[in-house]
């Protein structure tokens, strides 16, 4: 259906996908990551699509390579391989997903649950069914890709430092850094990255 770029190269995704060489969204003074050991998931915090969180994360000197609108579509903003700023300290071997999602439950139209992530109970917004299907066709792509396995950690806290230099798969930005709860763990299980 679409291509991500990874690694200079074209790989085809089961998604839309627009890239930064058409919508002229992108972060091109980017180097590469000397190793991949992660794909890491976020959720944007806001209520704007693709362009605006772009512009977001250039104000505050982040960047990322994918982005995932409310309709499911896949933007990539850099290539796959690139490295990006927008997980902390992995950033130097995780390749980051941006999931358009407000997450406090005050979106109009979206349904809310209740999360559990670093030991607090806080209502998050669901997110849209493409949005998880583009998600999960990206992950499943950038996996096979790094040679990843499709799994997750289960826990619902930060990792330890040691767990952190070991860690290979799918993350969530909550499990680099105690001080983020995103994108939860409803959307790993969703995934089937975790139990």
């Amino acid at each position: 259906m679409g291509e991500i770029v990874a690694g200079g190269r074209p790989l085809k995704l089961d998604a839309v996908v627009k890239t930064w060489h058409e919508t002229g969204l992108g972060f091109s003074a980017l180097g590469l990551r000397t190793e991949t050991r992660a794909v890491g998931l976020h959720w944007t915090g806001g209520v704007g699509g693709a362009a605006p969180v772009y512009r977001t994360l250039g104000t505050r000197k982040l960047s990322v390579q994918f982005c995932i609108d409310v309709d499911g579509v896949v933007y990539q903003f850099a290539d796959a391989s690139a490295r990006a700023s927008h997980i902390g300290t992995a950033n130097g071997w995780c390749v980051g997903i941006e999931i358009c999602n407000p997450a406090n439950g005050l979106a109009p139209g979206r349904e809310t649950y209740q999360e559990h992530v670093q030991g607090h109970s806080f209502a998050c917004s669901y997110f849209y069914p493409a949005q998880v299907a583009s998600t999960r066709a990206l992950v499943t792509a950038l996996c096979g890709f790094y040679g990843l396995p499709y799994a997750a950690p289960a826990s619902t806290v930060a990792l330890s430092a040691a767990d952190l230099k070991t860690v290979r798969g799918v993350i969530g930005h909550f499990h680099v850094t105690a001080r983020k709860v995103d994108p939860g763990t409803r959307l790993l299980r969703e995934l089937g990255l975790c139990a």
